[in-house]
């Protein structure tokens, strides 16, 4: 089993679902090593919808794939 760091975020940090436009908040980043490189990437970890995905929280490694990530702290889910 692989342990990776967790971040807490801060508020305000959505991930937007495409096409969708369903927007969860980011309650923490993983912080991933590359493979092949001595670089970090911030995955988010979001809550998914209860009828998508039955309450999981996930980290979307191919998230920019799904959607994208804003910062808006006057948002507020509906």
């Amino acid at each position: 089993m692989k342990i990776c760091p967790i971040i807490p975020a801060n508020p305000g940090w959505w991930y937007v679902e495409k096409p969708s436009k369903d927007y969860h908040p980011i309650i923490a980043w993983e912080l991933r090593k590359s493979e092949s490189f001595n670089e970090y990437s911030y995955i988010p970890v979001y809550p998914c919808l209860p009828d998508k995905y039955e309450d999981e929280i996930r980290a979307d490694y191919d998230f920019y794939d799904h959607g994208y990530v804003i910062y808006d702290p006057s948002y507020t889910a509906k």
